[in-house]
């Protein structure tokens, strides 16, 4: 994750070169304006990386003994991260935390009516397709396969990597 933000900063950092600023302090200002906006949404979203990581974890372990209480758990942990990070895009916007999924799911609609970005990502529908995935059919009905739980947990990486980007443009 770190990696990312690096190549983030060294990219606009050259945009900064390239923009001409009259002067050094300009683009230190500004450069420290951005480093600051990457710190942020390192914290911001490390529990939701976190959370990722150990459904991975959960999914490993499952590979390793066959227990399959640790797929219902892989897939409860991936749930997890899509609502950290949900939660964290919705407060940056201005809403009030959500009381449930249902009351998530109309703010990401009023979100991608109001963020042309937000509803390019298609992130309503990515929400709900987790939800059902992980939390519904892995977690609650245990019907997934490891297979299949593999690439909810990719979709899950691709969606926090889509609400990093969104955060460090807002």
């Amino acid at each position: 994750m770190l990696v990312r933000y690096k190549e983030y900063y060294a990219t606009l950092n050259l945009t900064i070169l390239r923009e001409g600023l009259k002067t050094p302090q300009q683009g230190s200002r500004i450069l420290a304006s951005i480093n600051s906006t990457i710190t942020w949404c390192l914290l911001v979203l490390e529990e939701a990386w976190k959370a990722l990581e150990l459904a991975y974890e959960e999914l490993k372990r499952y590979s390793m003994n066959r227990e399959a209480l640790r797929l219902r758990n892989a897939c409860e942990k991936g749930w997890l991260a899509v609502i950290l990070a949900t939660d964290e895009l919705l407060a940056r916007y201005g809403y009030e935390k959500p009381g449930g999924y249902r009351e998530r799911r109309e703010l990401l609609r009023k979100l991608e009516e109001s963020v042309e970005d937000v509803a390019r990502l298609g992130l309503r529908d990515r929400f709900g397709a987790r939800g059902y995935y992980l939390h519904i059919l892995g977690y609650h009905e245990g019907s997934l396969s490891e297979s299949e739980i593999r690439v909810e947990l990719e979709n899950v990486a691709r969606y926090l990597k889509d609400v990093e980007e969104l955060l460090s443009r807002h």
